[in-house]
C-alpha cells in the first residue's frame, strides 16, 4: 500500500508539475512532460530520479516489512488461540 501511494504520489507531482509549465509557458502537455524529462539542468534530473527510485525502493521494503508483521502477528494469533 505504501508503494502505491508513493507511485500515486509521484505520478500526481508530475502532472501538476506539467500543468504548471503548460500553464506558465504555453506548452501542450507532451511539450512539458518532454521538458521535465529532458532539463537543461542534467543534474537536477539525476538528482530527481534517484529520489524517486530511493522512495520506490524504501516503499517496497516498507511494504515487504509490513506484511511480514502481519504475517508473523496471524502466526501467533493461531499458536495462542
Amino acid at each position: 500500500m505504501v508503494t502505491f501511494a508513493f507511485i500515486l504520489l509521484v505520478i500526481l507531482l508530475t502532472i501538476l508539475i506539467a500543468l504548471f509549465d503548460m500553464s506558465l509557458f504555453e506548452f501542450s502537455f507532451f511539450e512539458a512532460m518532454k521538458n521535465i524529462l529532458y532539463s537543461e539542468i542534467a543534474i537536477g534530473r539525476y538528482i530527481a530520479l534517484f529520489g524517486a527510485v530511493l522512495g520506490l525502493i524504501s516503499s517496497v521494503i516498507i511494504d515487504f516489512r509490513i506484511h511480514r508483521s502481519k504475517k508473523e502477528s496471524n502466526a501467533d494469533e493461531r499458536t495462542q488461540g
